[in-house]
């Protein structure tokens, strides 16, 4: 599912406290009752941390909701999207089971506790129903229950908002506009956690995706991984301002990044960072957009392992050139020049000519 998260409005904000498992005692939740107000400032500044989150980042990945039994939290947010009469009190409702569910689901005593956000609000372009719900570890000896509204309001934009503090696991469902009961993806689900190493994002967050959430990685990841890599090819190639050599330099770009083996990720949002120039910037990313590349995905390059070890160049006077992509740079240079009138590109190969046919 493609989303545009740079329109996501927050609305409604609700805390609650989970605690840390302990030896043969049963850890409850503690409840707020009503809804915190953020001034404009601040309900702004939480926006651009949660799209940050969820929307340009490379932890940040779709998932498949697996877990839809009437105590999952699919189940919760689902009934609560579907109330055609949803106000404050039956957001309150929702939000403190599926806190109670998070609780439950920390069961090992090494899983901190912390504050629980729980949002709702609308996203992309037609403005999509969303909810979410941030878990974020809390500072020594803080308890919700000793502070009044006021000083609530600091820390949570403390915790929050300023820069150095990094949202600690999220989670995003959102309605999709062909919502009824017989659609199996009716909800779509994205989480994003920041403590997770790029090598251990499958193994070390189990009691957050899967125990809580209900969630496993997209089964899809191969023709997504193709869908980004034949999209972003398309648009250096037929789109983008950059011609010859310097098309050739953002597709090398490209293959960096693709093949980097330190990313078991692949966002959108990182991969733009590439690009220098700020309205190229901006036309890929409407153009990912619009061809429903998702932002991030699971890195599987299974399907592209012959493009990306291969490359054929174009002539416009139809001549080709085919090569492997090891030890490219070392072996072959070009070089565009121009004379009395006309386009040349120059082509340096190392080596001597071995055979032809």
């Amino acid at each position: 599912m493609s989303i545009d998260f740079r329109n996501f409005k927050i609305d409604k904000v609700i805390t609650h406290e989970i605690f840390q498992k302990e030896i043969d005692k049963k850890s409850e939740p503690y409840y707020n009752t009503e809804l915190i107000e953020f001034d404009t400032k601040a309900k702004e500044e939480l926006n651009k941390r949660i799209i940050s989150a969820i929307g340009q980042n490379k932890f940040s990945l779709e998932m498949d909701i697996i877990e839809k039994s009437e105590d999952s939290v699919y189940s919760m947010v689902s009934a609560f999207m579907n109330e055609e009469d949803s106000n404050d009190q039956s957001f309150i409702s929702v939000s403190k089971l599926i806190t109670k569910k998070l609780s439950d689901s920390q069961q090992r005593r090494t899983i901190p506790g912390g504050v629980v956000v729980i949002f709702t609000g609308t996203i992309d372009n037609d403005d999509k129903l969303c909810m979410g719900i941030i878990k974020a570890e809390k500072h020594s000896g803080f308890h919700l229950r000793t502070l009044d509204g006021k000083s609530l309001m600091e820390y949570i934009s403390n915790l929050l908002l300023t820069p150095a503090q990094k949202l600690y696991k999220v989670a995003m469902l959102i309605k999709d506009e062909s919502f009824n009961e017989n659609n199996s993806n009716d909800i779509h689900a994205f989480i994003y956690d920041s403590n997770n190493d790029v090598n251990k994002i499958k193994s070390t967050a189990d009691y957050f995706r899967v125990g809580f959430m209900g969630c496993e990685f997209q089964d899809t990841s191969s023709n997504s991984t193709k869908n980004f890599y034949l999209t972003s090819r398309d648009f250096f190639t037929k789109h983008s301002s950059s011609k010859g050599t310097k098309m050739l330099e953002k597709l090398d770009d490209l293959l960096t990044y693709v093949k980097n083996p330190m990313n078991n990720t692949i966002c959108i949002g990182d991969f733009n960072e590439y690009l220098t120039s700020p309205e190229e910037k901006d036309d890929y990313m409407k153009y990912m957009l619009e061809h429903n590349v998702p932002p991030t995905i699971h890195k599987d390059l299974s399907k592209i392992e012959t493009m990306i070890n291969k490359r054929t160049i174009r002539f416009e006077n139809n001549i080709s050139l085919s090569l492997p992509m090891e030890n490219y740079d070392e072996n072959i240079s070009l070089e565009e020049e121009t004379r009395d009138g006309e386009y040349y590109t120059v082509i340096k190969i190392k080596g001597d000519i071995r055979s032809a046919r």
